[in-house]
């Protein structure tokens, strides 16, 4: 993840894995080393392929996985049922 991002005060980040087919033990390692910085860390829209990765290295024990980003608003406490999301859920990180 963009160091930009780490080190400007976010303290909660939601990752949506929808278009993600595959991850590996290094893209893991990096979601697992946010969480270890004290970050809050969800996941959201976790497809099949992934999900037979997670089962298998027990992913599903160290993050909290849900099913869609609104799910993952809602952990955090971030939405209102009469409008949506209370923050923009798109962030463009800058190119390092």
């Amino acid at each position: 993840m963009n160091n930009h991002i780490l080190n400007n005060g976010f303290k909660s980040f939601i990752i949506n894995l929808k278009e993600t087919t595959f991850i590996d033990t290094p893209g893991l390692n990096t979601l697992k080393s946010i969480q270890d910085r004290g970050f809050n860390l969800a996941l959201s829209g976790v497809g099949y392929n992934v999900a037979v990765i997670f089962g298998y290295t027990k992913a599903y024990e160290t993050f909290r996985i849900f099913s869609t980003e609104e799910e993952a608003l809602a952990y955090f406490g971030l939405t209102n049922k009469k409008t949506g999301p209370a923050v923009d859920t798109k962030i463009l990180l800058p190119s390092d």
